[in-house]
Protein backbone atom coordinates (compact mmCIF):
# COMPACT_ATOMS: atom_id res chain seq x y z
CA UNK A 1 0.00 0.00 0.00
CA UNK A 2 1.07 3.73 -0.89
CA UNK A 3 0.41 6.38 1.44
CA UNK A 4 1.50 9.94 1.33
CA UNK A 5 3.92 10.59 4.70
CA UNK A 6 2.50 14.24 4.56
CA UNK A 7 -0.16 16.31 3.16
CA UNK A 8 0.59 17.35 -0.74
CA UNK A 9 0.96 21.19 -0.98
CA UNK A 10 -1.62 21.71 -3.01
CA UNK A 11 -5.20 20.01 -4.24
CA UNK A 12 -7.72 20.23 -6.53
CA UNK A 13 -11.52 19.43 -6.24
CA UNK A 14 -14.69 20.34 -8.61
CA UNK A 15 -17.20 22.78 -7.91
CA UNK A 16 -20.16 24.37 -10.57
CA UNK A 17 -18.06 22.74 -13.09
CA UNK A 18 -14.58 23.75 -12.63
CA UNK A 19 -11.70 22.54 -11.45
CA UNK A 20 -10.65 24.80 -8.14
CA UNK A 21 -7.82 24.91 -5.82
CA UNK A 22 -7.89 24.45 -2.28
CA UNK A 23 -8.07 28.50 -2.38
CA UNK A 24 -10.88 27.95 -4.51
CA UNK A 25 -9.04 29.75 -7.69
CA UNK A 26 -10.22 28.25 -10.96
CA UNK A 27 -7.65 26.15 -12.18
CA UNK A 28 -6.92 25.75 -16.14
CA UNK A 29 -4.98 22.46 -16.74
CA UNK A 30 -2.23 22.99 -19.60
CA UNK A 31 -0.76 19.46 -20.71
CA UNK A 32 1.37 17.73 -22.04
CA UNK A 33 2.19 13.92 -22.94
CA UNK A 34 5.56 12.26 -22.05
CA UNK A 35 5.56 9.49 -23.79
CA UNK A 36 8.07 6.19 -22.95
CA UNK A 37 6.68 4.88 -19.50
CA UNK A 38 4.20 2.46 -21.75
CA UNK A 39 7.21 1.01 -24.00
CA UNK A 40 9.17 -2.23 -23.22
CA UNK A 41 11.99 0.24 -21.05
CA UNK A 42 9.09 1.63 -18.38
CA UNK A 43 11.13 5.09 -18.60
CA UNK A 44 10.82 8.54 -20.05
CA UNK A 45 11.87 9.16 -23.51
CA UNK A 46 14.90 11.45 -23.87
CA UNK A 47 16.45 10.54 -20.79
CA UNK A 48 20.00 9.88 -22.85
CA UNK A 49 19.98 13.26 -24.13
CA UNK A 50 19.43 15.67 -21.09
CA UNK A 51 18.10 14.71 -17.34
CA UNK A 52 14.32 14.75 -16.28
CA UNK A 53 14.92 17.66 -14.17
CA UNK A 54 15.42 19.88 -17.32
CA UNK A 55 12.78 18.69 -18.76
CA UNK A 56 10.73 19.70 -15.87
CA UNK A 57 12.01 23.30 -15.90
CA UNK A 58 11.17 23.71 -19.97
CA UNK A 59 7.77 22.56 -19.34
CA UNK A 60 7.03 24.91 -16.49
CA UNK A 61 8.74 27.21 -18.22
CA UNK A 62 6.35 26.67 -21.36
CA UNK A 63 3.22 27.17 -19.20
CA UNK A 64 2.49 23.33 -18.79
CA UNK A 65 0.68 22.26 -15.35
CA UNK A 66 -0.38 18.68 -16.04
CA UNK A 67 1.86 16.16 -17.65
CA UNK A 68 0.30 12.60 -19.00
CA UNK A 69 2.36 9.55 -18.72
CA UNK A 70 0.72 6.64 -20.68
CA UNK A 71 1.64 3.16 -19.22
Amino acid sequence: MLALATAPPFSYSISKNKIVDDKGNVVQLKGVNVSGFESASHVMDGLWVRNWKEMINQMQGLGFNAVRLPF
